[in-house]
């Protein structure tokens, strides 16, 4: 089945956002941060007489620091994965996020994509996440690469929903 859509800027835009929000990562770390310096603040081990406003408020502080060493830590680590992948540095990057003409193909074996900086070949196994929207489709390659099918050319094609894509990427994993 092929799949031929047209990418423009502003749904590149639209379809960064809707995968940056999925990523949670920065709200649970930051809760079980916090959750800590709560923990700190109850449990204070250097002066039992300091009141409890003084010991929320180191508790808080200390939780805040951590989170920003931590965040900054992560941070600089995708950057090394992306340096190292030979991605550039600048996370607004995603490959197959490129404004143009984009075909793809969407066989038993794999899905094959074309678009304005080249081709690539993925079998269903190099797949590691399907995420959808109300908008988009994605197929998440690596933290650098993704193919984005917009909802209506998916519909266009006559296919809905991602049952059947979501299914080949299970059976791949397990096979």
């Amino acid at each position: 089945m092929d799949i031929r859509f047209e990418f423009t800027g502003q749904e590149r835009d639209a379809a960064l956002t809707a995968l940056a929000l999925r990523d949670r990562r920065d709200a649970i770390l930051l809760l079980a941060v916090m959750t800590g310096g709560a923990a700190l603040s109850l449990v204070w081990p250097f002066e039992m007489s300091t009141p409890a406003a003084t010991q929320a408020a180191f508790g808080a502080l200390g939780s805040a620091l951590v989170f920003c060493l931590v965040r900054q830590g992560m941070e600089l680590w995708e950057k090394y994965r992306r340096y190292r992948a030979g991605l550039p540095l600048e996370p607004a990057y995603m490959r197959g996020l490129e404004p143009g003409t984009h075909t793809l193909t969407l066989t038993l074996e794999g899905v094959r994509a074309r678009g304005p900086f080249g081709a690539r070949a993925l079998p269903w196994s190099a797949i590691v996440d399907v995420v959808e929207d109300e908008k988009f489709a994605a197929l998440i390659v690596s933290p650098g690469e993704c193919v984005m099918i917009p909802k209506w050319a998916l519909d266009r094609a006559g296919h809905g929903d991602l049952e059947v894509i979501a299914t080949l990427v299970r059976h791949a994993r397990r096979g």
